[in-house]
Formats: structure tokens, sequence, C-alpha cells
């Protein structure tokens, strides 16, 4: 409960910022409902915009559970492969999932960010390149890592240790997905009920 509160304000402190700028922009009270799989849905309509944003989070208790040093890090970077394949504006990152679209286009966004926490592409092939991303990355000191992530860790890291840390915390009721713009409830419930209902 004291999660979903925190989302609530959350939400509704992300968003507003966001369409701050949008004079005429009405923000309606945030509407939450569970999925027959236990993902919490959390919607605001907001008129004054011409885009819908999404978000996807996992219960801070089960994000806590990272696994290996560096486990969370190639994770979230197979995940930005498996998203990249079609351009949609989603993207991730230790917090989670995000995107931005026009309302217009928020359905095929939506569909990627489902496919891709859904069925991630976590074979052998993705983990080495994700691997060597953060190496390359952590060779040129271009974007902060936690002390713990560094080669020697990667090296020591498996893939399976990635594909368990995905299956402990990636699940349906860890889950809440946020979704604010321009889309009213019962459109973005009827999507969200598309795109999420029947992962287990």
């Amino acid at each position: 409960m004291q999660t979903t509160k925190k989302l609530f304000i959350a939400t509704i402190a992300l968003f507003s910022t966001q369409f701050a700028q949008a004079q005429s922009s009405t923000m309606k009270n945030p509407v939450s409902f569970k999925l027959s799989n236990g993902l919490t849905v959390i919607v605001a309509e907001n008129t004054g915009t011409n885009k819908v944003y999404s978000s996807f989070t996992v219960d801070s208790d089960a994000a806590n559970q990272s696994g290996k040093a560096g486990a969370q890090d190639v994770l979230n970077v197979m995940l930005n492969q498996t998203a990249s394949e079609v351009e949609t504006g989603v993207s991730f990152d230790d917090k989670g999932g995000n995107l931005a679209s026009l309302a217009t286009d928020f359905d095929k966004a939506l569909s990627v960010m489902s496919g891709t926490i859904k069925t991630p592409a976590l074979n052998q092939s993705s983990f080495d390149k994700a691997k060597q991303n953060i190496v390359e990355h952590l060779k040129a000191q271009d974007r902060y890592y936690p002390e713990a992530v560094n080669e020697t860790a990667l090296q020591q890291l498996t893939l399976n240790d990635v594909q368990s840390l995905y299956k402990g915390t990636i699940t349906p009721s860890k889950a809440y997905l946020t979704i604010a713009g321009n889309i009213d409830p019962s459109t973005a419930k009827a999507l969200a009920k598309k795109e999420f209902d029947k992962w287990q």
C-alpha cells in the first residue's frame, strides 16, 4: 500500500512538471487498478498535451535483489538492445522502463515496451554484446557505474546470473505500470490489458 501511495505521488509530481508549460492543461485525478496477473496500473489523464508517457517499475524490495555485481547493468543493456529493434522511444535503466510518444503512437510504443519486458532477448549473443558495451564505457569513463561494477566482476558474470535476476525481480505481482498524458483511463486500461494481462 505504501508503495502504491508513493507511486501516486510520484506520478502526479513527474507528469504535472512535464506538462506545466501547457497553460490549458487539465490533469485529472489518477485512477488505479490491478490486472488479473497482479500488475498494478496507474493512469493520469491530461488533455493539455499531445503526448503519453509511461513507466514500468518493480517493487523496491524486489529491485534491491540485484544479484551479482553488474547483473542489473547488463540486464538494462540487454533490455535496451531488445527495445531498440523498433524506434519507439522506449528505454530501460535501474529504475525500470520508460517511454514517451505521441498519443497517436502510444499503442505501438506500449506494445514494444511490453514485448521487451515479457520476452526479452536474454541469450548468449546479447549477453556478450551487453558486457562488451559496459566494458567500453568503463574504459572510456564516460558513464557512471557503481564501484563494484568493473571488468573483473563482468568476467565472473554469467548469462544464468542475468536470467535469474530477471526471473526473480520482473514479475507482474511485483510490478507497476504508470500511464499519463492525453489518454483516457478506459483506453489506457484496454491497452494495458491487451499488452500485459496474459503475462505470467
